[in-house]
Protein backbone atom coordinates (compact mmCIF):
# COMPACT_ATOMS: atom_id res chain seq x y z
CA UNK A 1 0.00 0.00 0.00
CA UNK A 2 1.64 3.41 -1.19
CA UNK A 3 0.38 6.21 1.63
CA UNK A 4 1.00 9.22 0.90
CA UNK A 5 2.43 12.19 3.33
CA UNK A 6 1.83 15.90 2.91
CA UNK A 7 4.52 18.42 4.12
CA UNK A 8 3.61 21.20 6.69
CA UNK A 9 3.61 23.75 4.00
CA UNK A 10 1.34 21.90 2.20
CA UNK A 11 3.61 22.02 -0.99
CA UNK A 12 5.27 18.74 -1.42
CA UNK A 13 3.82 15.21 -0.89
CA UNK A 14 6.22 12.19 -0.13
CA UNK A 15 5.58 8.40 -1.00
CA UNK A 16 5.89 5.24 1.16
CA UNK A 17 6.85 3.55 -1.88
CA UNK A 18 9.57 4.22 -4.45
CA UNK A 19 8.33 6.03 -7.60
CA UNK A 20 11.22 4.79 -9.70
CA UNK A 21 12.22 1.41 -10.48
CA UNK A 22 15.59 0.11 -8.84
CA UNK A 23 18.61 0.78 -11.31
CA UNK A 24 20.72 -1.88 -12.74
CA UNK A 25 23.89 -0.31 -10.98
CA UNK A 26 23.63 0.64 -7.67
CA UNK A 27 24.49 3.98 -6.54
CA UNK A 28 27.73 3.25 -4.62
CA UNK A 29 29.01 1.60 -7.68
CA UNK A 30 28.55 4.93 -9.95
CA UNK A 31 30.48 7.08 -6.97
CA UNK A 32 33.42 8.75 -8.03
CA UNK A 33 35.70 9.28 -5.09
CA UNK A 34 37.63 12.28 -5.59
CA UNK A 35 41.71 11.69 -4.75
CA UNK A 36 43.02 13.73 -1.49
CA UNK A 37 44.69 17.19 -1.49
CA UNK A 38 43.99 20.08 -3.76
CA UNK A 39 42.64 19.87 -7.32
CA UNK A 40 44.79 20.75 -10.68
CA UNK A 41 42.16 23.95 -10.69
CA UNK A 42 43.40 25.07 -7.24
CA UNK A 43 47.08 24.74 -8.13
CA UNK A 44 46.72 27.27 -10.81
CA UNK A 45 45.48 30.00 -8.83
CA UNK A 46 47.28 29.64 -5.49
CA UNK A 47 50.04 32.38 -6.09
CA UNK A 48 48.84 34.26 -2.96
CA UNK A 49 46.64 33.29 -0.59
CA UNK A 50 44.17 36.30 -1.66
CA UNK A 51 44.15 34.73 -5.07
CA UNK A 52 43.26 30.92 -3.02
CA UNK A 53 40.08 32.65 -1.32
CA UNK A 54 38.97 34.19 -4.40
CA UNK A 55 38.49 30.53 -5.56
CA UNK A 56 36.06 29.17 -2.75
CA UNK A 57 34.28 32.65 -2.51
CA UNK A 58 32.17 34.43 -4.92
CA UNK A 59 31.31 38.23 -5.10
CA UNK A 60 27.50 36.79 -5.99
CA UNK A 61 27.61 34.22 -3.07
CA UNK A 62 24.89 35.72 -0.95
CA UNK A 63 22.47 35.75 -4.00
CA UNK A 64 23.02 32.45 -4.68
CA UNK A 65 22.48 31.65 -0.70
CA UNK A 66 19.11 33.05 -0.75
CA UNK A 67 18.31 30.86 -3.67
CA UNK A 68 19.13 27.78 -2.94
CA UNK A 69 19.26 28.09 1.18
CA UNK A 70 16.04 25.33 0.99
CA UNK A 71 16.99 22.03 1.81
CA UNK A 72 14.94 20.72 -1.34
CA UNK A 73 15.82 23.40 -3.09
CA UNK A 74 19.36 22.85 -3.01
CA UNK A 75 19.37 19.04 -3.51
CA UNK A 76 17.63 19.94 -6.67
CA UNK A 77 19.67 22.45 -7.96
CA UNK A 78 23.12 20.14 -7.05
CA UNK A 79 21.36 17.30 -9.43
CA UNK A 80 20.75 20.00 -12.09
CA UNK A 81 24.66 19.71 -12.12
CA UNK A 82 24.72 15.88 -12.10
CA UNK A 83 25.77 15.87 -8.15
CA UNK A 84 24.09 14.14 -6.03
CA UNK A 85 23.82 14.66 -2.17
CA UNK A 86 23.58 12.53 0.95
CA UNK A 87 22.55 14.78 4.61
CA UNK A 88 20.71 14.99 7.31
CA UNK A 89 17.97 17.56 7.95
CA UNK A 90 16.77 19.28 10.96
CA UNK A 91 12.99 18.41 12.04
CA UNK A 92 11.81 21.69 12.41
CA UNK A 93 12.18 22.17 8.23
CA UNK A 94 8.72 22.69 6.36
CA UNK A 95 9.57 20.10 3.38
CA UNK A 96 9.20 17.71 5.93
CA UNK A 97 5.79 15.67 7.07
CA UNK A 98 5.00 15.59 10.38
CA UNK A 99 4.94 11.46 10.52
CA UNK A 100 9.01 11.72 10.23
CA UNK A 101 9.65 13.56 12.82
CA UNK A 102 7.85 11.08 15.27
CA UNK A 103 9.86 9.47 17.55
CA UNK A 104 7.68 7.35 20.30
CA UNK A 105 8.79 3.66 18.79
CA UNK A 106 12.74 2.45 18.80
CA UNK A 107 14.12 1.32 15.68
CA UNK A 108 11.39 2.80 14.16
CA UNK A 109 12.11 3.78 10.05
CA UNK A 110 10.25 5.62 7.47
CA UNK A 111 10.84 6.25 4.26
CA UNK A 112 9.42 9.00 1.88
CA UNK A 113 9.91 9.22 -2.06
CA UNK A 114 9.72 11.78 -4.12
CA UNK A 115 10.98 11.69 -8.28
CA UNK A 116 14.28 12.68 -7.86
CA UNK A 117 14.83 12.13 -3.51
CA UNK A 118 14.12 10.38 -0.74
CA UNK A 119 14.18 11.08 2.83
CA UNK A 120 14.42 8.68 5.45
CA UNK A 121 13.11 9.24 8.89
CA UNK A 122 15.18 6.43 12.02
CA UNK A 123 14.41 6.30 15.64
CA UNK A 124 17.35 4.92 17.28
CA UNK A 125 16.16 5.80 20.49
CA UNK A 126 12.58 7.31 22.10
CA UNK A 127 11.94 10.66 21.50
CA UNK A 128 15.23 11.08 18.88
CA UNK A 129 14.79 11.19 15.48
CA UNK A 130 17.52 10.68 12.75
CA UNK A 131 16.23 12.31 9.37
CA UNK A 132 18.37 11.88 5.77
CA UNK A 133 17.33 13.37 2.69
CA UNK A 134 19.77 12.13 -0.50
CA UNK A 135 19.38 12.27 -3.60
CA UNK A 136 21.55 9.52 -4.72
CA UNK A 137 19.49 6.85 -3.36
CA UNK A 138 16.18 5.87 -4.73
CA UNK A 139 15.07 2.32 -3.25
CA UNK A 140 15.25 1.16 0.38
CA UNK A 141 17.97 -0.57 0.06
CA UNK A 142 20.20 -2.51 2.58
CA UNK A 143 24.10 -2.89 2.47
CA UNK A 144 25.14 -6.18 1.82
CA UNK A 145 28.80 -5.39 3.04
CA UNK A 146 27.75 -3.49 6.46
CA UNK A 147 27.46 -6.50 8.84
CA UNK A 148 24.42 -5.02 11.20
CA UNK A 149 22.44 -4.94 7.87
CA UNK A 150 22.15 -0.70 7.70
CA UNK A 151 20.26 0.64 4.77
CA UNK A 152 22.91 1.96 1.86
CA UNK A 153 21.76 5.39 3.47
CA UNK A 154 23.03 5.61 7.23
CA UNK A 155 26.15 3.57 5.31
CA UNK A 156 27.28 6.31 2.79
CA UNK A 157 26.73 9.04 5.11
CA UNK A 158 28.06 7.52 8.30
CA UNK A 159 31.54 6.94 5.57
CA UNK A 160 31.71 10.71 4.59
CA UNK A 161 30.48 12.28 8.44
CA UNK A 162 34.23 12.18 9.85
CA UNK A 163 35.48 15.03 7.23
CA UNK A 164 32.75 16.70 8.53
CA UNK A 165 33.34 16.70 11.77
CA UNK A 166 37.02 17.05 11.63
CA UNK A 167 36.12 20.32 9.62
CA UNK A 168 33.79 21.79 12.20
CA UNK A 169 36.47 21.16 14.75
CA UNK A 170 38.54 23.26 12.58
CA UNK A 171 36.27 26.21 12.06
CA UNK A 172 35.19 26.17 16.07
CA UNK A 173 39.02 26.85 16.34
CA UNK A 174 39.23 30.16 14.31
CA UNK A 175 36.15 31.69 13.54
CA UNK A 176 34.49 35.03 11.69
CA UNK A 177 31.05 34.54 12.93
CA UNK A 178 29.72 37.32 15.16
CA UNK A 179 25.71 37.81 16.56
CA UNK A 180 23.28 38.78 13.38
CA UNK A 181 19.31 38.47 13.23
CA UNK A 182 20.24 37.84 8.78
CA UNK A 183 20.09 34.21 8.22
CA UNK A 184 22.02 34.98 5.02
CA UNK A 185 24.57 36.68 6.92
CA UNK A 186 24.88 33.26 9.63
CA UNK A 187 25.01 31.11 6.25
CA UNK A 188 27.84 33.69 4.40
CA UNK A 189 29.99 33.46 7.78
CA UNK A 190 30.04 30.01 7.93
CA UNK A 191 31.11 29.68 3.81
CA UNK A 192 33.78 32.29 5.14
CA UNK A 193 35.54 29.97 7.77
CA UNK A 194 35.16 26.88 5.27
CA UNK A 195 37.12 28.84 2.63
CA UNK A 196 40.01 29.85 4.96
CA UNK A 197 40.33 26.15 6.37
CA UNK A 198 40.66 25.39 2.16
CA UNK A 199 42.78 28.05 1.92
CA UNK A 200 45.42 26.79 4.17
CA UNK A 201 44.90 23.48 2.93
CA UNK A 202 45.84 24.43 -0.35
CA UNK A 203 48.39 26.72 0.28
CA UNK A 204 49.99 24.16 2.69
CA UNK A 205 49.96 21.67 0.15
CA UNK A 206 51.29 23.45 -2.63
CA UNK A 207 54.03 24.45 -0.84
CA UNK A 208 54.88 21.92 1.66
CA UNK A 209 58.76 22.00 1.97
CA UNK A 210 58.49 26.16 2.37
CA UNK A 211 55.07 26.62 4.09
CA UNK A 212 56.08 26.80 7.73
CA UNK A 213 53.22 28.87 8.88
CA UNK A 214 50.71 28.22 11.15
CA UNK A 215 47.23 28.71 10.67
CA UNK A 216 46.34 31.51 12.91
CA UNK A 217 49.69 33.36 10.79
CA UNK A 218 47.88 32.10 7.47
CA UNK A 219 44.63 34.09 8.65
CA UNK A 220 46.70 37.09 9.60
CA UNK A 221 47.94 36.97 6.19
CA UNK A 222 44.88 36.35 4.20
CA UNK A 223 43.03 39.28 6.56
CA UNK A 224 45.56 41.49 5.78
CA UNK A 225 45.34 41.17 1.41
CA UNK A 226 41.60 40.84 1.46
CA UNK A 227 42.25 44.60 3.64
CA UNK A 228 44.40 45.68 1.23
CA UNK A 229 42.19 44.82 -2.24
CA UNK A 230 39.41 46.60 -0.21
CA UNK A 231 41.37 49.51 0.59
CA UNK A 232 42.42 49.62 -3.32
CA UNK A 233 39.19 49.75 -4.38
CA UNK A 234 37.92 52.32 -2.20
CA UNK A 235 40.82 54.01 -3.27
CA UNK A 236 40.04 53.88 -7.03
CA UNK A 237 36.34 55.01 -6.01
CA UNK A 238 37.06 57.77 -4.55
CA UNK A 239 39.72 59.08 -7.06
CA UNK A 240 36.94 58.45 -10.13
CA UNK A 241 33.93 60.08 -8.56
CA UNK A 242 36.40 63.81 -7.08
CA UNK A 243 37.53 63.21 -10.99
CA UNK A 244 33.58 63.53 -12.12
CA UNK A 245 33.35 66.20 -10.27
CA UNK A 246 35.90 68.29 -10.98
CA UNK A 247 35.57 67.89 -15.00
CA UNK A 248 32.09 69.89 -14.95
CA UNK A 249 33.63 72.87 -12.78
CA UNK A 250 36.40 73.19 -16.14
CA UNK A 251 33.64 73.11 -18.37
CA UNK A 252 32.51 75.87 -16.66
CA UNK A 253 35.03 78.04 -16.52
CA UNK A 254 35.89 77.65 -20.32
CA UNK A 255 32.39 78.86 -21.28
CA UNK A 256 32.97 82.09 -18.91
CA UNK A 257 36.00 83.13 -20.35
CA UNK A 258 34.60 82.53 -23.81
CA UNK A 259 32.42 85.43 -23.25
Amino acid sequence: MNEQYVSRDRQDVWHSNPLTQAAVRTSSWNTVHQECGPSHFAKRFCDSIEACFTIFMRRNLLEVIRKWTNVEGLARELLSKKTVSVGTIRKNRVELPNASTNGKEINNTIFGFRKDSMILSYCPKKNYVVIFMSTMHSQPSIDSKSAEKKLEVTTCYNKTKGGVDTLDKMVRTYTCKRMTRRWPMVIFYNMTDISTVNVFIVAKQIHLQSFKDKRSENLIQLGKELAGVNAKQEQDKQSSSSANISQPNKKRTQTSTSF
